[in-house]
């Protein structure tokens, strides 16, 4: 299936269609949690999430639950989103177990349940290995890094510290958003903290000086 970056999903996601199963692919968490917010909101309505979101990990062995529940309409919800982490410990698996557990993956993904959005979410996957041609091919893959090029990693997060600054009123002042983006090392997540720091500070910097404005009364006789 297709691959696409975060932002094209989640432009994607404003029609409203169910999408049966989609990779998250990448390492980066800010990139990654948008998505999931995104996931949720377009999916479940905020008065049953309780029933219609789940959580399952790999690492714990929780695989083949969550596809049981994937198959399980959920109670007092039309829908539901089923988050799969950590799939990357899949192939960590012993040959039989391994084996068994992508072939569980690969039947589900021959006829997923209409009614579920199944989320895998891995920071890296062995294109090589059967796990990750099988969602290559089966799942929408959403890129949720930034890759390994350096040039490209700060690209992206200068675009993304612009993004950031206007969604806090923040007016960056040329060549601020790279120097931001160098100083947190690309690490959304940081960025988006420094920009909330410096949006903090903006407006107290404003109040204060709004209050010495209104201070400053010449009384007339």
């Amino acid at each position: 299936m297709a691959r696409m970056s975060q932002q094209k999903f989640l432009a994607q996601l404003q029609s409203g269609k169910l999408i049966p199963a989609i990779l998250l692919l990448g390492d980066e968490p800010y990139l990654r949690d948008a998505c999931r917010a995104e996931l949720i909101e377009k999916f479940v309505p905020e008065g049953s999430r309780m029933w219609g979101v789940s959580r399952f990990s790999a690492d714990r062995g929780e695989t083949q639950q969550a596809l049981e529940q994937a198959q399980m309409l959920p109670m007092l919800a039309q829908q539901q989103v089923i988050f799969i982490e950590d799939l990357e410990r899949i192939e960590k698996l012993g040959e039989k177990n391994r084996e068994a557990t992508v072939d569980a993956i690969a039947a589900y993904l021959e006829n997923p349940a209409p009614f579920t959005a199944l989320v895998l979410e891995a920071k890296s996957l062995d294109q090589r290995m059967k796990l990750g041609k099988l969602l290559l091919d089966r799942a929408l893959v959403v890129e949720v890094g930034l890759g390994d090029d350096p040039e490209a990693r700060l690209a992206t997060a200068t675009t993304l510290a612009k993004t950031f600054a206007r969604e806090e009123s923040v007016e960056l002042q040329d060549g601020a958003a790279e120097d931001l983006a160098e100083f947190t090392g690309g690490d959304l997540m940081r960025l988006r903290t420094e920009i909330r720091k410096l949006a903090t500070y903006a407006a107290e910097r404003r109040s204060e000086e709004h209050s010495l404005n209104s201070s400053h009364i010449t009384i007339s006789y």
